[in-house]
């Protein structure tokens, strides 16, 4: 059982504070995108999770300094530094039509920009953005939906629904309902990666926690979880 409210601090923004219950202690976590979530024991008040939050404040600017600094530079997409995948190249063409579109062809990702608009203006910039991610996800409903099955059948997990979406804290999540959502920048890692968080949600189909139980059932079948977890760490979700 779970119960959250959100707080707003002037100095970091909106804060999430869940009590769950079988918590034995507060923890607190930032993610990528710099949001704070914190994590109480059912018996905690909320009072006592929002004095904790103000301990850990110089904390969590730390933090989001960090992220911030890991940060790649944003790239500036040009015809010699197009996007790419796995499976698609990209290409510029421009149109007279006023609007922007896309036209996709065995392995190509065609970009029609209007004639009027530069390359390198905002709106054309954000639709090779836009297209990348379209792109991404066009991939994924067929090459991770069709793995994440395969490896179901193949060591006997029951799922239900497998949706593909763009997540910007996490690689994949699990319901109780065995729905299973993963994020379409899988389609960027290395395999032995992508199948990583596959099993690790499959595995949690079983075990909906990190318990023990889970890990050890995770490690039969991708062997040492601890060092795939860490280097997909070296990662960003988005």
């Amino acid at each position: 059982m779970i119960i959250e409210r959100s707080f707003f601090f002037n100095e970091i923004g909106e804060v999430v504070i869940k009590k769950r219950k079988g918590s034995k202690r507060m923890s607190i976590r930032v993610n990528q995108e710099g949001k704070v979530k914190i994590n109480i024991p059912f018996f905690v008040s909320f009072r006592e999770g929002e004095k904790f939050l103000i301990s850990r404040m110089d904390w969590i600017k730390k933090c989001r300094i960090k992220i911030e600094e890991k940060k790649p530079p944003k790239t500036i997409y040009t015809e010699e530094n197009l996007p790419t995948t796995k499976h698609h190249e990209f290409f510029i063409q421009r149109t007279e039509r006023q609007g922007y579109f896309r036209k996709f062809t065995v392995g190509l990702c065609e970009i029609f920009i209007p004639e009027q608009e530069a390359l390198n203006s905002e709106k054309s910039q954000k639709y090779i953005s836009d297209s990348l991610i379209a792109t991404l996800r066009k991939e994924a409903k067929i090459i991770l939906v069709n793995r994440t099955r395969e490896m179901a059948s193949k060591y006997g997990f029951l799922i239900n629904e497998i949706k593909v979406k763009n997540l910007k804290s996490r690689w994949g999540s699990c319901s109780a309902k065995k729905n299973i959502n993963l994020n379409l920048h899988l389609m960027r890692l290395p395999t032995h990666l992508s199948d990583y968080v596959i099993l690790h949600e499959l595995v949690h189909t079983i075990h909906h926690n990190h318990s023990l139980k889970f890990w050890n059932e995770l490690n039969k079948y991708v062997g040492d979880s601890k060092s795939l977890a860490k280097e997909l760490r070296n990662w960003s979700t988005s």
